[in-house]
């Protein structure tokens, strides 16, 4: 996959980071904000214990919901999302 490839494939996704908020995770995050990814959501342990399979539930249900219904702290801090509706089929998770 070339660069251009790879920057329009990110583009307008709406992308799930587990472990977004940790050392390696910040530099995922950088990277799909480069390659313009539409939205981007991390979930924390304080909000969400992805060990529990009925809080996972709750999550997938929390990122599916349009940007201005779903809670803010699943959105990193200044980034605007530019994706307003997303059905499960177009949620990316990156675990």
């Amino acid at each position: 996959m070339t660069e251009i490839e790879e920057m329009e494939f990110w583009k307008n996704k709406r992308v799930l980071v587990t472990g977004g908020a940790d050392f390696l995770g910040s530099f995922l995050i950088e990277k799909l904000i480069r390659r313009e990814a539409g939205d981007i959501l991390i979930p924390h342990i304080e909000h969400y214990d992805i060990t529990d399979r009925e809080v996972i539930r709750c999550l997938l249900d929390d990122a599916l919901l349009p940007a201005d219904r779903r809670p803010a702290h699943l959105t990193p801090v200044g980034f605007k999302p530019s994706v307003v509706d997303c059905q499960p089929s177009e949620l990316i998770v990156i675990h």
